[in-house]
């Protein structure tokens, strides 16, 4: 793996998870919408060598500067931390018949710096102090009948990893996993499973979180109503029963880093462990998923870039224009595609001129505030911002 650094760029506090890939054209800082737009540049960068596949997952390191991600060969599945200096290590963790088929997984680090990775029933641990790996295979939740009948008969019983989550202490992994109607808990220091049941069997667990106070929030889809727009909150220590609370949209959850949780995407909500549901007010341009920062801000990818917007704003005008878009590094813009007709010869097409920006497939943030991102260019490289 090239790594190379880039020195002497500020560090903008930003995180978030998911998007598509493209370019959008753009110049240095300028007024867009009543929100600033800023240039990014890298300051470190990292490229997988031919054989990896696109990066899937990142994982901020949360006790200081660094990303972590995994990310596999055909043969062999290794883990990845890169630090702000640009310094690599990777660790072998998995490979043979526990290394296919990976569509979805679950990925968290804590600060002791431990890697916890869930890819289809397999859980690994990593202590990357020691080096030493160990896995285990999860057992089957309980099974969702309502979810296994829209499933090919081929693939009904099988139940794949989707979203890991561990508690401040380390004392508990939550496992969320597809046409489940329970969340695994795995406790490491006696190493066994046990399992929590969503209310109904037609509920599905699509995600899971732990705020700082050890509540377990789990992200549910019915398959009764076919919506998503529910959150379970499962008490630490079983010091009450959980409760369910209605949300806009349930499409995903993370711990909000204070008191609670993001939960949804598209319409998401701050909810707090007690079950508080506080509607959060979006920009203009909407991002595909935010989080807070840590400076209690939010931000999200767009097509423009990542996007900063206050979290106490009180309507989207005012969201916007507080907000701060941060462009990916320019790049040159690749010439445009000629249009083809049937029997006709190709048209070309004028070519954009100057720098491109690519969108983020995925990014983080790290303990010290440094961002890590995933340029939509392949996949296959992430790189530290600034501005």
């Amino acid at each position: 793996m090239h790594v190379r650094g880039i020195a002497g760029v500020a560090v903008l506090l930003l995180f978030v998870a998911a998007a598509g890939c493209g370019h959008v054209p753009g110049g240095g800082s300028r007024q867009q919408g009543h929100g600033t737009v800023l240039q990014g540049a890298a300051q470190d960068s990292a490229t997988l060598p031919e054989g990896y596949g696109p990066i899937t997952s990142l994982a901020g390191d949360p006790g200081r500067s660094g990303v972590w991600f995994w990310d596999d060969t055909k043969s062999d599945l290794s883990i990845f931390r890169v630090d702000s200096q640009g310094n690599l290590q990777s660790w072998p963790v998995l490979s043979g018949a526990a290394n296919v088929f990976q569509a979805i997984s679950g990925f968290a680090v804590t600060s002791a710096g431990i890697a916890w990775l869930g890819i289809n029933s397999t859980l690994t641990r990593l202590d990357s102090s020691s080096g030493v790996a160990r896995t285990w295979q999860i057992p089957p939740p309980a099974d969702n009948p309502a979810a296994e009948s829209y499933q090919p008969s081929g693939q009904q019983g099988q139940h794949l990893v989707q979203g890991i989550a561990v508690a401040a202490d380390s004392s508990h992994v939550a496992i969320a996993m597809t046409n489940a109607s329970s969340v695994e808990i795995f406790d490491p220091s006696a190493g066994t499973f046990t399992q929590i049941a969503m209310p109904a069997a037609s509920d599905d667990p699509v995600g899971v979180a732990y705020a700082p106070d050890g509540t377990l929030g789990i992200a549910v889809a019915s398959y009764t109503t076919h919506r998503e727009d529910s959150a379970l909150l499962v008490p630490p220590g079983g010091a009450a029963s959980p409760v369910m609370v209605r949300v806009a949209d349930s499409s995903a959850i993370s711990s909000d880093g204070a008191s609670g949780f993001i939960v949804g995407s598209t319409s998401p909500s701050l909810v707090t462990a007690a079950g508080t549901v506080t509607p959060i007010v979006l920009p203009a341009a909407h991002p595909a998923s935010i989080t807070v920062m840590p400076d209690g801000d939010l931000a999200g990818i767009t097509s423009a870039g990542i996007l900063e917007f206050p979290a106490n704003a009180n309507s989207s005008a005012s969201a916007t224009a507080a907000s701060v878009t941060v462009q990916l590094p320019g790049e040159q813009c690749l010439p445009a595609a000629g249009s083809y007709e049937i029997g006709a010869p190709t048209t070309p097409q004028p070519s954009p001129t100057g720098l491109c920006h690519p969108e983020a497939d995925k990014m983080t943030v790290d303990g010290a505030g440094g961002v890590w991102v995933v340029p939509g260019t392949g996949g296959a490289s992430v790189e530290r911002l600034g501005t």
